[in-house]
């Protein structure tokens, strides 16, 4: 048997490499969330979206865990009940998808996201206290199935405009800077339910956090979005002149 002694030098210099490279997607990725943040400043339109976007992701980090809490502790279900409504607000999101174009054709965007949103956020606060009043599982399912049809008019009313209010060249980019700001509000919101949530009731926390902030999202969408936002171009964002 022949042993064979290589030098460790390559395979440093592939480590090497690949350090490199890894650095220089990691700057490439901060650097193209703040060229799109710097979009944001651009058009109305945008600035009022990617507030909207900053008050669901804070409303849904604390839903993704508050909401098993409040499951267990307050209508005293299991993985079962969870599953339950899960499978609710599915279903009522599939019956959304099928009816929510025909109940708003004509209808302005900003409308159907104002709206939307008030609505989804009326009804998940109906959904929370609920128990308090009438314990039966079955109205809270009936609550979250009709919730699923107001998200899936809530999201159309959103990307709508959001698809709409960029030139194709920066439209990535503006998606992108959004839905990563979305992802790091929504992660801190999900630690500060952790801590919150051992040492306060569910229901105000999700109330105030999830309900709240869609009934907010929705008066800002009505207020502050242009008329005209998801059916004109003339707020697209551009390469200034």
């Amino acid at each position: 048997m022949a042993l064979v002694r290589t030098s460790g030098a390559p395979e440093r210099v592939e480590t090497q490499d690949a350090a490199a490279v890894a650095a220089g997607r990691y700057r490439a990725f901060w650097r193209e969330w703040i060229d799109g943040l710097a979009l944001v400043t651009r058009s109305r339109t945008i600035r009022v979206l990617f507030v909207l976007a900053a008050l669901s992701a804070l409303g849904e980090g604390m839903m993704s865990v508050l909401f098993v809490v409040w499951v267990s502790r307050v209508i005293g279900g299991t993985a079962l009940e969870l599953g339950w409504f899960m499978t609710a607000q599915a279903v009522g999101g599939l019956a959304g998808g099928l009816f929510v174009a025909q109940l708003t054709r004509g209808a302005p965007p900003r409308r159907v996201l104002g709206l939307a949103s008030i609505a989804f956020g009326f009804l998940d606060a109906l959904l929370f206290v609920s128990p308090l009043v009438r314990p039966e599982i079955v109205i809270g399912l009936v609550i979250i199935a009709i919730v699923g049809v107001t998200t899936v008019a809530f999201g159309a009313g959103f990307n709508t405009i959001l698809q709409t209010s960029a030139a194709d060249a920066y439209r990535g980019r503006l998606l992108g800077a959004i839905f990563t700001t979305m992802a790091l509000l929504r992660l801190s919101s999900t630690v500060l339910a952790g801590v919150l949530g051992s040492v306060v009731s569910p229901i105000p926390l999700l109330v105030a956090f999830q309900a709240g902030s869609y009934v907010a999202l929705g008066f800002v969408a009505l207020g502050f979005l242009p008329h005209e936002a998801g059916r004109e171009a003339d707020g697209l964002v551009r390469e200034p002149a």
